[in-house]
């Protein structure tokens, strides 16, 4: 898509992306440091674990250029809703990246058999939990003036409330259902359903809100 390449180009200057990347591979290493137990349950972890890292990379990828430069940019692209689409697929990119790294580490670390079916589970699961944050991430950036510290509560409190709460999605039904004990397949189900009709609300009010902002 015309614009992602130099997305991601802005991204990997930037050094505070380091932060979120690094933190990322922290927790897979934790994770995987002995033996991790069933693979879904584990990979469940990690998957979760890209919400708040790809949120924040969708706020760096938003606010990478200055205001003239990305002035020029939403003229290039296009349109505020395109715009925010382009940042959306670019941070999944990256997301995709994380969940080959988590996935592959978790095979090489964790002594429990990988077959295809868990493979393709754990790569969707990784994907969908990536979509979200990419979503929220996208809601917490240009156009809108979202500063830093606020930006930060409202990942982590996203984050908090979905694992208090279990039945709230997009992550406590999700650990629930893959981490917890004696879940079903229909939980199981559910959970992916509710995970991506969050990170499809997100994306869409993503690009309408900031049609919106630019009207104004």
């Amino acid at each position: 898509m015309k614009g992602t390449r130099y997305s991601l180009l802005l991204l990997a200057l930037r050094q505070s992306a380091l932060a979120p990347a690094l933190t990322y591979l922290a927790l897979v290493a934790a994770v995987y440091a002995s033996d991790a137990g069933p693979p879904v349950a584990a990979g469940t972890v990690t998957a979760v674990g890209l919400l708040p890292v790809c949120a924040w990379l969708a706020r760096l990828v938003a606010s990478a250029e200055s205001a003239p430069f990305a002035d020029i940019t939403l003229l290039r692209l296009g349109g505020p809703a395109r715009r925010q689409l382009i940042w959306w697929v670019s941070t999944m990119l990256v997301g995709a990246a994380f969940t080959v790294v988590a996935i592959v580490w978790a095979r090489i670390a964790n002594p429990h058999p990988y077959p295809a079916r868990t493979v393709l589970l754990l790569v969707l699961l990784h994907l969908v939990q990536a979509a979200c944050g990419a979503g929220l991430g996208g809601l917490l950036a240009r156009p809108y003036p979202v500063a830093n510290g606020v930006a930060v509560l409202v990942v982590t409190g996203v984050m908090v409330a979905s694992l208090v709460v279990v039945q709230l999605p997009p992550v406590g039904p999700m650990v629930k259902a893959f981490a917890g004990d004696g879940s079903t397949d229909a939980a199981q189900v559910a959970a992916v359903l509710e995970a991506t009709a969050v990170a499809v609300a997100l994306l869409l009010c993503g690009c309408l809100f900031s049609r919106r902002a630019a009207t104004r």
